[in-house]
């Protein structure tokens, strides 16, 4: 087998036109400017990927939830306070999350589980004449058929049911609790969250109360319009830009 390298009058050619110099001998200068180039080029790729590596190393990936919020039939078309298109945007969900275009640590849904009307503890919430501003007619009655979530969301397996609104109005999903008691912040704070996506019904009131929590709470906030929708357009229109203002992000 013939060897890959051959002399040279100033040293050893190896393969590829690499020259190692024999000692006591003297290249031209040309061949020396060559190698101090190729050396300087080689020094100042190695400090550049030092600083990518260092960089690296400080850098922490952001693990990110994703909170759907009150997709219930009470708030789908059919419901006692429907939201128009609430089940179009419980079908957008489940193909969001079947896509997989984004890796979610945890998958949160919030449920209102009202008590029922006329029960021993008044429930202001509730009114036979609402305003629909801080009243409303009675809807997701705990165990009723319109307290469930709507047919067209399919949430993974390990997806975590938080519900709210036992006692009072509760808009917000960082006022409820899941079934071992434990709040939103807490079951976000445990897995080490620290970005959330915000998803579901309604835009102008338990979205953005979510939302604006959840950016309280030292979180990274997204709000995902496509996977929402509004009771009214003015009053959406008004939730969305006060989100914007609080530094939530609407994509």
């Amino acid at each position: 087998m013939r060897s890959s390298t051959k002399r040279a009058a100033t040293g050893i050619i190896l393969a590829g036109g690499l020259v190692l110099l024999r000692p006591g001998t003297h290249a031209n200068s040309a061949a020396r400017h060559q190698i101090d180039l190729v050396g300087r080029r080689l020094r100042q790729v190695a400090g550049r990927l030092r600083g990518v590596s260092y960089r690296m190393r400080g850098r922490r990936e952001m693990r990110r939830a994703l909170i759907v919020v009150d997709v219930q039939n009470d708030f789908c078309p059919g419901g006692s306070l429907a939201v128009e298109n609430g089940d179009i945007v419980a079908s957008r969900i489940s193909q969001w999350l079947a896509s997989g275009d984004e890796h979610y640590e945890r998958v949160v849904a919030t449920m209102d589980w009202h008590p029922p009307p006329g029960g021993p503890v008044p429930f202001a919430h509730f009114s036979d004449n609402p305003d629909y501003a801080t009243t409303w007619p009675p809807h997701c009655i705990q165990g009723s058929a319109g307290a469930d979530l709507h047919p067209n969301l399919s949430l993974p397996a390990d997806a975590i049911i938080v519900r709210k609104g036992q006692a009072a109005a509760a808009y917000s999903g960082f006022e409820g609790h899941d079934e071992q008691d434990r709040s939103l912040a807490e079951l976000l704070r445990s897995a080490g969250i620290d970005s959330v996506d915000v998803v579901g019904l309604a835009t102008d009131y338990c979205v953005k109360a979510t939302a604006m929590d959840a950016k309280a709470n030292g979180l990274s906030v997204r709000v995902l319009s496509r996977l929402i929708a509004g009771v009214a357009p003015d009053s959406t229109e008004r939730a969305l830009d006060e989100m914007r203002a609080a530094g939530v992000t609407v994509r």
